[in-house]
C-alpha cells in the first residue's frame, strides 16, 4: 500500500467525511447562538456568556468521551455523539425559551466533544506511524474547512429561511455525519485491514500497530493512564495547553484590533476571513513536514510564527498593515495543523490509548477557556496592546517548552516516562 493509496483510498470517506460534515455544521452553530439569545430576550452581555456553555459541556465530556470510546468503540461513539449534538441543534431551532437554549447548546458540546476525542482515537489506530502527521493535520484541515464554509453556507440559508430553518440545517449535517459514520465499516475491519496491508509491504512502524479501542481485554482505568504520562501531560502537554490558549485567543484578537484603529464591521469581517483562509492552506504540507523533519520544528514554528505576528499587530495603525499580521498569523496557526493531535497519538499507550486522548482533550479544553479569559483580563486592567503582547508572550512560552521537550529528530514522540538518559 503506497502513502497516497493509504491517505486518500483507505480513511477518506470514514476519517474526513463525517468531520468536514460535523465541523460545518457547528461552525454554522456558533455565530446564531448569540442572535436566538437575543430573539430570546437575553441581553449582549448575557448572550455572550451563553455562548460559553458550549465550551463547558465539551469541557465537562472530556474524559467521560474516552470512557465511551473505549466502552464502545470509536465507530458506535461517533455516532451517538453525531447524534446526540444533532438532537441538540434542534432543541435550539425548535424553541423559543432561553432555558431550552442552554440545554441544547450544552448538549451539543457534550456530543463533540465524544466525537472529536472517537475521531482521533480511529486515525491513531489506522494511520502507520510515519504517516501520522499528515493524517492527522489533515483531519485538522478538514475540521478548518468545515468551521469556515459552515457560516458562509448559514448566511445563504439565511437569505430565504428564518433562524429556526438555519438552525435546523445545522443540526442535518451533523446527523449525516453521524449516518456517514454508519455506513463505514467498523473500526476493527477497517483496522485489521490498513494494518494487514502495512504488514505485508513492511512499511516503517507496522509492528507497532495499535489496536481498535473496542477490542477486548482489562479494562483500563484513567487514573493508571495518568500516573503513566503524568511528566508527558505536565510538559508537552502543557506546551499544546498554551498554544491552544493563543488559537481560542486568536478569535478575538483580530475584530477587537480592527475596532480599535478604525475599522468598521465589514472591513473587520474581511480581514478575519483572510485569515482564516491562510490557516487552511498548508494543512497537508505542515503534516508532511511534521512527518519528515520533526514536530518540534513545526511546533516552533507555529507558536513562534503566531507570537511575532500577534506582537507585530500591537503596532499596526492600518487595514494593510493589519491584513499582513493577521495573514501572518494564520499562516503560523496552519503551520501547526493537527500538532496537537499528533502529539497526543505519539504519546498514547496501548492499552489507554482512549483514556489518554481522553485526558488530553481535558488539558487542551483548559488552555483554550482559560486563554480567552487571561487576555480579557489583561485588556480591562491594562490595555488592548497589552492584551495582545501578553498573548504573544504565552505563544514564546510555548516555544520554549516544545523545544526542551520534543526531540530534534523525525518520527513519532518517545513519552518523556519512556525515555532512556542521555
Amino acid at each position: 500500500m503506497s502513502e497516497a493509496e493509504f491517505s486518500l483510498r483507505s480513511i477518506a470517506v470514514p476519517a474526513y467525511g463525517p468531520a468536514i460534515l460535523y465541523s460545518a455544521a457547528t461552525g454554522g452553530m456558533l455565530p446564531l447562538v448569540a442572535l436566538a439569545a437575543r430573539d430570546a430576550g437575553a441581553s449582549v452581555g448575557v448572550s455572550a456568556m451563553i455562548l460559553t456553555l458550549y465550551s463547558v459541556g465539551s469541557l465537562a465530556m472530556s474524559v467521560p468521551a474516552s470512557l465511551i470510546t473505549a466502552r464502545f468503540g470509536e465507530r458506535a461513539a461517533l455516532i451517538g455523539s453525531g447524534l446526540v449534538s444533532a438532537a441538540g441543534m434542534s432543541v435550539t431551532g425548535l424553541t423559543t425559551s432561553l432555558w431550552a437554549l442552554c440545554v441544547g447548546l450544552f448538549a451539543a458540546g457534550l456530543g463533540v466533544s465524544v466525537f472529536q476525542v472517537a475521531r482521533q482515537s480511529f486515525l491513531t489506530v489506522v494511520a502507520p506511524p510515519h504517516m501520522r502527521a499528515r493524517a492527522l493535520s489533515t483531519l485538522g484541515g478538514m475540521a478548518r474547512v468545515g468551521s469556515f464554509t459552515g457560516p458562509f453556507l448559514m448566511a445563504f440559508l439565511l437569505s430565504f429561511t428564518d433562524l429556526r430553518g438555519a438552525f435546523l440545517a445545522t443540526a442535518a449535517l451533523a446527523a449525516l455525519a453521524a449516518l456517514l459514520c454508519l455506513a463505514v465499516p467498523s473500526e476493527e475491519a477497517l483496522a485489521a485491514r490498513v494494518v494487514g496491508a502495512r504488514l505485508a509491504s513492511g512499511a516503517p512502524g507496522s509492528q507497532r500497530a495499535t489496536t481498535p479501542a473496542a477490542a477486548p481485554g482489562p479494562r483500563t482505568r484513567v487514573k493508571d493512564v495518568l500516573g503513566q504520562r503524568k511528566r508527558s501531560l505536565g510538559t508537552i502537554g502543557l506546551a499544546m495547553v498554551l498554544l491552544s490558549a493563543v488559537r481560542q485567543t486568536k478569535y478575538s484578537i483580530v475584530p477587537l484590533w480592527a475596532a480599535h484603529i478604525g475599522l468598521d464591521a465589514q472591513q473587520a469581517a474581511i480581514v478575519v476571513g483572510l485569515s482564516s483562509a491562510a490557516d487552511m492552506l498548508l494543512f497537508y504540507p505542515a503534516g508532511r513536514l511534521m512527518d519528515l523533519r520533526g514536530r518540534w520544528i513545526m511546533g516552533v514554528g507555529c507558536l513562534g510564527g503566531m507570537g511575532l505576528s500577534i506582537a507585530g499587530m500591537s503596532l499596526t495603525s492600518g487595514p494593510w498593515t493589519l491584513i499582513t499580521a493577521a495573514v501572518a498569523m494564520g499562516l503560523s496557526n496552519g503551520l501547526g495543523s493537527g500538532i496537537a493531535m499528533t502529539l497526543a497519538a505519539d504519546l498514547s499507550p496501548d492499552p489507554g490509548r482512549a483514556q489518554f486522548l481522553g485526558l488530553w482533550r481535558l488539558v487542551q479544553e483548559s488552555g483554550s477557556l482559560a486563554g480567552p479569559a487571561s487576555f480579557a483580563l489583561v485588556v480591562d486592567v491594562v490595555s488592548l496592546a497589552a492584551g495582545l503582547w501578553w498573548m504573544a508572550l504565552v505563544a514564546f512560552g510555548g516555544v520554549a517548552l516544545v523545544v526542551a521537550y520534543l526531540p530534534h529528530r523525525p518520527g513519532p514522540v518517545t513519552p518523556l516516562e519512556e525515555r532512556r538518559p542521555a
